[in-house]
């Protein structure tokens, strides 16, 4: 019973462990099947990066023959953008019309085909020019054997194939005249030979008839000449010597070479003699001739004793070689230039066998550093990143084809100091000292990796300056509208409050309904400055006082667990701004950092101080032009944010808030108003370290006083006045208002029929006061017809907000004053009287 009970027990704990390493193999499993996504996801996002950036031309074409995909190297070479041409028909269109034909049957054998297909063929050019690619291609099927699409790599050697055929060319025409000289220097041996058996012959003739020795010695077409040995005078030259030098019988005979120069250098007499003393005779000797003209010629000299006239001279033949040197010279220059291009090249070439290098140019020692002693110690494949090892041995070692022989890859080298150096590889397999070997060209692309880091940031920093210009446009428009209903709202409820008695609820009412239109009023502002449509007054202001004024605000509305650090320098000086602008700043930035530190607390930081910008010491991104500065600085120690809300948060209507607590404004306009005042602010901030923004605004040489304002009486007139507004409510409130004042309103909501009333009786009207946003006639346009029908009579124009050049244009139709919406009773008032008593 009891060894049962154990078996049973034993059973159960056996079970216990299979259930475990059942759930670590499942465990494992899932790992490995996640890292394996990964790993095709990696690889599927480098292959369509590969595909777009490499420099080879690449397209996928559907069995249709419409094109599918062209990566940007195609598009840039055939000119063309993506829309334009995926789906378009591509032996139609991108193929000339001689090669269509032959281009559509190597799709159709592509179709049918399971391998490669290399192919030769033109492509066109949006611009129409015919380029020439050399192809490999493939076709990709369905599991059910039906064609998918077919693609195909490209490169373009249009300017390879005229190489080669001007290079052919060269080739055949230097051989053409080689083969020539060699022949005729054949000829001219064998002629030589012939010459001195004929010699020898004429020589056992002589004997028995000079006559007939002469007649050969000057009918022979080579050069002959007789000289005495003991100082080289010519006793007998033949037709041939003087066609070589250009001289005349009887300007040569009883002449030594001496007396005619004919040496180019004299010293040749003397080894000429001492070969002859040593051998008996001479062959083959060279030296230059110089002929009457003065033109140098190579030659090869064949002389031997004989007795003439009882005297021991030579006999020697003349061989005119200039033709086979100047080819000799030709190739000794071409040598030359070959090893000036590789020794300048501004690209670096090495030669390696089984991965030792046996040859650098000096522009390989400039992009890695190594002297030429330590680079013939070393592998080419220890220069080389380890990350892009595998890359480089496959390139170097593989067997290439024509479609690969060619590419150029993007690898790193490791620079003797360690840091990576980005080059271009092309690798071409060739035969050094009869042995296999790789031939590496590297180009230097750091610069362009530069380049494209810099694309990239500019890129990002113009989509951010897009987006903010875009809100900015909306908001604009926006704001535009809501001027109108404000003025409405604030006309109306300045009349109303006139009306009501003070201690009247109807009175404090309206009051509220002004203090909320004001308020309004001021966020238009704001979001006009925003826009960049509405420049607020500026005067000089010490930012120190407007500071601390703020601040008594903020104290007043945030947690008391928030404690305040004020480092303020008094004498920090005075800026050229708007006080309300800067005080909006304070609050909007104060506000958002006790909500960062939110119910537990913190310490709010406030900094004022000087100092000098100087240029290249600028912090990064600000644009500031070097000057005096006045630097607040804004710190907490809230929650800190990450970059990439760092990056978002002068984003209008970003924010971090729940909904509810904030509009995502607030930082928008901050940063409008900083740069609106030639500014520029920094943000600093980390995730719980808490953020500090620095802004800088430049500081004023000497402040200005503040001007005085004297509260007056709002002026009131009994003048005829024409006020055209295509809102009716606007047009029936400024009726109502300026009546209220005492004038005469003709008010008009049609700026058509206004311009029609005016026309009919010009002189009733001592005013004119129009919108300029209308429909069919804007204002500036109605004022322009309106000063044209009577050149004398002043013009108000009404607009929700400023625009560029706004006040150079109304000035040119007539138009004495602008008034932006919405605006009070006093101010228009003050406007009209202004513009009537100039009259």
């Amino acid at each position: 019973m009891t060894e049962n009970n154990k078996s049973k027990d034993q059973l159960i704990v056996e079970l216990a462990e299979l259930r475990l390493r059942k759930d670590t193999l499942i465990e494992a499993l899932e790992a490995r099947c996640r890292r394996s996504e990964q790993a095709l996801r990696i690889e599927t996002e480098f292959n369509d990066s590969l595909i777009q950036s490499s420099p080879v031309l690449f397209i996928a074409v559907a069995p249709d023959g419409s094109a599918l995909f062209m990566n940007e190297m195609m598009l840039t070479t055939l000119g063309y953008t993506c829309d334009e041409v995926i789906g378009l028909d591509y032996v139609n269109n991108f193929v000339p019309a001689h090669e269509r034909t032959r281009t559509a049957n190597i799709f159709k054998q592509a179709a049918l085909s399971k391998t490669g297909i290399f192919n030769e063929h033109p492509v066109m050019t949006k611009d129409g020019r015919e380029l020439l690619v050399e192809w490999h291609g493939r076709s990709v099927f369905k599991n059910d054997g039906e064609l998918n699409f077919f693609f195909a790599v490209g490169i373009d050697i249009t300017d390879r194939r005229l190489y080669e055929k001007s290079l052919r060319r060269a080739y055949k025409d230097l051989e053409r005249r080689y083969e020539g000289k060699i022949a005729e220097l054949h000829k001219t041996y064998e002629l030589l030979r012939h010459e001195m058996s004929e010699r020898q012959r004429v020589e056992e003739a002589l004997q028995e008839r000079d006559e007939r020795y002469w007649s050969t010695f000057h009918a022979n077409p080579s050069s002959l000449t007789i000289t005495r040995i003991n100082d080289g005078r010519y006793i007998q030259v033949n037709e041939g010597f003087l066609r070589q030098t250009g001289y005349k019988k009887e300007e040569v005979i009883g002449k030594t070479p001496f007396e005619l120069d004919i040496f180019v250098n004299p010293g040749d007499r003397q080894r000429f003699i001492s070969v002859l003393k040593d051998l008996g005779e001479v062959s083959g000797f060279e030296l230059k001739y110089r002929t009457k003209d003065g033109i140098t010629k190579y030659t090869l000299l064949s002389a031997k004793p004989i007795r003439f006239d009882g005297e021991d001279c030579l006999i020697t033949v003349v061989t005119d070689i200039s033709e086979l040197k100047r080819a000799e010279e030709s190739l000794r220059e071409s040598e030359e230039e070959n090893r000036l291009i590789v020794e300048n090249a501004s690209d670096g070439i090495f030669v390696f066998q089984a991965g030792v290098i046996k040859f650098a140019n000096p522009r390989c020692i400039d992009i890695t550093g190594y002297s030429p002693g330590e680079l013939n110690q070393k592998s080419f494949f220890d220069l080389v990143h380890s990350e892009d090892l595998p890359l480089v041995r496959s390139i170097c070692l593989e067997p290439k084809t024509k479609e690969t022989a060619g590419n150029r890859y993007p690898i790193r080298l490791s620079h003797r100091s360690g840091r990576p150096v980005w080059v271009e590889i092309t690798a071409v397999p060739i035969t050094w000292e009869a042995r296999p070997a790789v031939l590496s060209f590297l180009r230097d692309i750091n610069a362009q990796k530069q380049l494209e880091r810099e694309q990239e940031k500019l890129e990002g920093q113009l989509r951010q300056a897009q987006k903010i210009q875009a809100i900015g446009t909306l908001a604009g428009g926006i704001a535009h509208d809501f001027n109108n209903i404000l003025a409405a709202i604030i006309g109306y409820s300045e009349m109303a409050l006139n009306e009501a008695i003070d201690t009247s609820r109807s009175h404090r009412w309206l009051t509220r309904v002004m203090e909320a239109s004001h308020r309004a009023k001021e966020l238009v502002h704001q979001i006009l400055m925003f826009s960049r449509q509405d420049e607020k007054k500026r005067r000089s202001v010490e930012i120190a006082t407007v500071v601390k004024e703020a601040l008594k605000l903020v104290r007043a509305s945030i947690p008391s667990t928030i404690e305040i650090e004020l480092n303020i320098n008094s004498d920090a000086g005075f800026i050229l701004a708007d006080p309300t602008q800067i005080h909006q700043v304070i609050m909007n930035l104060a506000t958002n950092a006790a909500h960062a530190m939110d119910a537990d607390g913190g310490i709010l930081s406030v900094e004022i101080s000087d100092l000098i910008m100087e240029e290249g010491k600028m912090s990064q991104g600000l644009s500031l032009k070097p000057g005096h500065y006045v630097e607040l600085t804004l710190g907490d120690t809230g929650s800190g944010m990450t970059q990439e809300v760092r990056d978002r948060i002068f984003e209008p209507f970003f924010t971090t808030k729940d909904q509810g607590e904030g509009t995502g404004m607030g930082l928008s306009v901050v940063h409008g108003i900083v740069k609106s005042h030639d500014g520029g602010i920094d943000v600093f901030s980390e995730p719980g370290k808490g953020s500090t923004f620095h802004l800088y605004f430049p500081q004023m040489a000497h402040a200005r006083p503040e001007e005085t304002t004297v509260t007056r009486q709002i002026p009131r007139g009994h003048e005829h006045i024409l006020f055209i507004d295509d809102e009716p409510m606007v047009a029936d409130m400024i009726k109502d208002l300026l009546e209220n004042l005492g004038y005469q309103v003709t008010a008009m909501t049609n700026p058509v029929e206004g311009l029609e009333t005016f026309c009919a009786k010009p002189d009733q009207f001592d005013l004119v006061i129009t919108d300029q946003t209308m429909p069919k006639i804007v204002g500036i346009e109605l004022a322009r017809r309106v000063s044209a029908f009577r050149p004398e009579i002043p013009v108000i124009l009404c607009i929700g907000f400023d625009e560029p050049q706004l006040a150079e244009k109304a000035q040119l139709a007539g138009i004495r004053q602008i008034m932006v919406k919405p605006f009070s009773k006093r101010e228009l008032a003050e406007l009209i009287r202004q513009v009537l008593d100039q009259k």
